[in-house]
């Protein structure tokens, strides 16, 4: 997130005297039917708006990566309105608790999401569904999004209830979310930004006991308004066998190295010969970890980095790794030539510390690993945390941003004291109040004028006015000596991008006004 200090300007006029969706779609009608789970869903629309609906991208443009089948469609919710409103769908795992070697995958995307707001989703033990509020009734796992964040948190276990950041940043293009049970209380976690295709992964424990029996998928008052809050879910899945017990299955076959079937086993690499046993279950799965005769395939190298972003002028720990078909992944033995692949990277060290540039915006960038004849690159984003750092636009108290949107980057004419179009207003004053730098003919100006046969009261213009911006009209009867105060009495009225602010009750008969401007 980016923070930024308030701008101020005074501009003197001196010696002026005295969506809302009205139905609800159930969630039982498309390629995310969810035909493990039992339904429940609930929305508290107190005094707003929350619901569902089905969501395809050429309806929904805001929806993203997703979208799937031939009409690109997904689950969608909304909770916008004056009040707090949610919408809420439970769903019971039909099949019972979710058991090691059993992976729950949805896929997640989400807009902006107003301050205060949430959302995501929880895995819990039991099934308690009665109102909204009952979202992390039993919650042993979450993953969501929080109002004014950048990044995507996780409560569990190993976060002992509280928000664990996770570092993979804030992406309108949907996410990949994977928990695999490697045990009764343990899991591990990967988590795919869709777009760029990097992966986060984490190995955790879940909160409390009883194991994971429902979910519910929640919105709750992400509250911009429109479609620019509508919170996506897609292709909800609980995949692999049980690990039930495991037996040893005799095979008087001989592969002799080569693949071989018998009526127990559909297929096994195998390369030993004369009798042996090899692990199996009644769903004819092999586990290759400690055991002999089955093979790993190489995939190749992975480069890494937890999390993937990076604040600018700071560095983040790169790392690299054997990744297999299982995949497994295992440490490089030695050290990976690394370099820049991309992106406002300063440095990489040869121990792969990445040291990022300043930048005046969040910026993707890439570092190369090569090693063993192999390559890989890892995706970062840099990310802007300060306003006012970006090279000869530095500490010029105006936004980077700003100024290479204005100008393009490292213009002598961007800097913050300058007036490239010569009309009295430096770029410091353009930008705070939101006119063009090279057009002499866009500034901002205020002015006064008496009101006929109204001695006591005066009116006060100003131009353009922004809804962004604070104004403030300021008053002092004498330019010596003076503090300047508020206006308190006035009415307010706007047409055209002017703003009309009259002083209902002028004291004296001379008064000097002027309008401070401020930006958030």
């Amino acid at each position: 997130m980016r923070t930024r200090k308030s701008g101020v300007m005074d501009c003197w006029s001196v010696g002026v005297p005295g969506r809302i969706r009205a139905s609800l779609v159930p969630l039982l009608s498309l390629v995310l039917a969810f035909p493990v789970f039992a339904a429940h869903q609930a929305a508290d629309d107190n005094g707003g708006w929350a619901g569902f609906f089905v969501a395809n991208s050429v309806a929904n443009p805001s929806l993203g990566g997703i979208a799937s089948g031939p009409s690109n469609r997904a689950w969608a919710t909304y909770a916008n309105g004056p009040n707090f409103n949610q919408a809420v769908a439970f769903r019971e795992l039909t099949d019972g608790v979710l058991v090691s070697g059993q992976t729950f995958t949805v896929y997640f995307e989400n807009g902006d999401v107003a301050a205060g707001g949430s959302c995501g989703f929880c895995l819990r033990t039991g099934f308690v569904a009665g109102v909204c509020d009952d979202y992390n009734v039993g919650r042993q796992f979450e993953f969501g999004f929080m109002g004014g964040s950048s990044t995507y948190f996780i409560v569990d276990g190993t976060s002992g209830g509280d928000q664990f950041d996770t570092g993979v940043g804030w992406t309108t293009n949907g996410l990949k979310i994977a928990l695999t049970m490697t045990s009764a209380v343990n899991y591990s976690l990967e988590v795919v930004v869709l777009d760029v295709k990097a992966t986060s992964r984490f190995s955790r424990a879940l909160a409390g006991s009883g194991g994971i029996r429902s979910v519910a998928l929640y919105n709750r008052n992400t509250d911009v308004g429109g479609e620019a809050g509508d919170v996506y879910f897609n292709l909800v899945s609980v995949t692999g066998d049980p690990a039930s017990p495991y037996a040893l299955v005799p095979s008087a076959q001989d592969g002799g190295g080569r693949r071989i079937t018998n009526a127990s086993l559909q297929v096994v690499d195998a390369s030993v010969g004369g009798p042996f046993g090899l692990l199996t279950n009644a769903q004819v799965h092999v586990l290759k970890s400690g055991y002999p005769a089955q093979l790993y395939e190489f995939a190749g190298l992975q480069a890494y980095a937890s999390p993937p972003t990076v604040p600018e002028a700071n560095t983040r720990q790169l790392g690299a790794r054997w990744i297999y078909d299982d995949w497994t992944g295992y440490a490089v033995d030695g050290t990976p030539n690394w370099s820049i692949a991309g992106g406002p990277l300063a440095s990489i060290s040869g121990g792969g510390l990445a040291l990022a540039s300043n930048v005046y915006q969040d910026t993707a960038a890439g570092a190369r690993a090569v090693f063993g004849g192999y390559t890989d690159v890892v995706s970062l984003v840099v990310v802007n945390t300060n306003w006012d750092d970006y090279y000869a636009y530095a500490d010029d108290e105006v936004d980077d941003a700003w100024q290479v949107d204005q100008f393009g980057e490292n213009d002598p004419n961007a800097l913050g004291d300058e007036d490239p179009d010569t009309d009295g207003r430096n770029n410091r004053m353009e930008w705070i109040t939101g006119t063009l730098p090279e057009d002499d003919t866009s500034f901002f100006a205020a002015w006064g004028r008496r009101i006929q046969n109204v001695s006591t009261q005066i009116d006060i213009y100003y131009h353009p006015s922004f809804v962004d911006r604070n104004y403030e009209v300021l008053r002092v009867s004498n330019l010596t000596g003076m503090v300047w105060g508020a206006v308190s009495e006035y009415s307010l009225s706007e047409s055209g991008g002017t703003s009309t602010v009259r002083d209902l009750n002028i004291p004296t008969d001379q008064m000097y006004y002027r309008v401070k401007v401020t930006r958030p």
